[in-house]
């Protein structure tokens, strides 16, 4: 007697049925790691599977068809048809009908590309752990050495900016470092978007305003309706407010404990923009009066 399986495949589960015309039911639950994927072909194996259909869910089907397709008879199944059938509420409830309806002949296998023509999709393994064909590996190769390149170019600009900095600006970079949260590369970053000449900025003020981290008061009939930040310089905000995040962590410094003592009334993200503004104000004072931070205790 033919046994029929049906899979409901999700991200990281599989539900899957065994049943026959008989009355026989066998029902699992496998996680999608390749080792528990395999117990499932070995299950489907030992049960004398003929054919299985897959519910086309995402990309997730792709793999499992490709272990499936060497030896059962395969059918992938178009979730729209199967969602449009009632009486299913559960997971395990939707593989059992999924076998239901392929034992009575009620559904037919979507359109599947043969192996080759599989290959010009590009498809790329969120695992290593599994069945990998030649145009995954080629993929993940070219896919390396593109992330190598990256980061190679990305350590020659940080080298660059090391020998532009050391030669022409050594100084501010030493007065900023001495700022809580700000380190070598940060300070470095922050001259190269801010520069060394803070002469247009006659105020702190106006300099949080430029980079946008100045709080707008929006009101309408004597009511506050917005206090967000105004637009700016993005690249600065970011690096502001990695700063202030570190800052955020010291024990020993006002702006550590002015962090905590804002993060008891409102959100930490709004705690670590208002800290970061504390920060571009001192590094106006530091930049414009070539003086170093003097650090206190709280």
């Amino acid at each position: 007697m033919k046994r029929y399986c049906g899979l409901d495949v999700h991200k990281d589960s599989v539900f899957m049925c065994i049943i026959d015309e008989s009355g026989f039911k066998k029902e699992q639950k496998f996680t999608t790691l390749t080792s528990n994927l395999y117990q499932m072909c070995a299950c489907m194996r030992s049960f004398s599977v003929s054919e299985v259909a897959i519910e086309s869910t995402s990309i997730y089907w792709i793999f499992i068809w490709r272990l499936l397709i060497a030896e059962f008879d395969v059918k992938l199944v178009n979730p729209l048809f199967i969602k449009q059938l009632p009486g299913r509420k559960t997971d395990i409830k939707d593989a059992h009908w999924i076998a239901t309806v392929l034992m009575k002949g009620l559904v037919y296998g979507s359109y599947v590309p043969d192996q080759s023509i599989q290959a010009l999709l590009l498809v790329i393994k969120e695992s290593l752990n599994g069945v990998l064909e030649q145009v995954d590996i080629d993929m993940l190769k070219l896919q390396v050495e593109e992330l190598e390149l990256h980061e190679k170019h990305q350590h020659e600009c940080l080298m660059k900016m090391v020998e532009i900095c050391d030669t022409s600006y050594a100084d501010l970079q030493g007065l900023l470092v001495t700022i809580p949260g700000i380190g070598k590369q940060s300070a470095m970053a922050i001259l190269s978007e801010l520069g060394n000449d803070l002469s247009n900025f006659k105020t702190s003020s106006s300099l949080v305003g430029w980079a946008g981290l100045r709080p707008r008061n929006e009101e309408s009939a004597g009511r506050i309706k917005s206090h967000k930040t105004m637009h700016g310089n993005k690249f600065l905000r970011v690096i502001l407010v990695q700063c202030a995040w570190a800052a955020s962590r010291t024990k020993d410094s006002r702006l550590g404990v002015k962090y905590r003592e804002l993060k008891s009334r409102m959100s930490p993200q709004k705690a670590l923009v208002a800290i970061a503004r504390r920060l571009l104000v001192i590094i106006w004072n530091v930049i414009t009066k070539k003086e170093k931070y003097r650090i206190s205790a709280a």
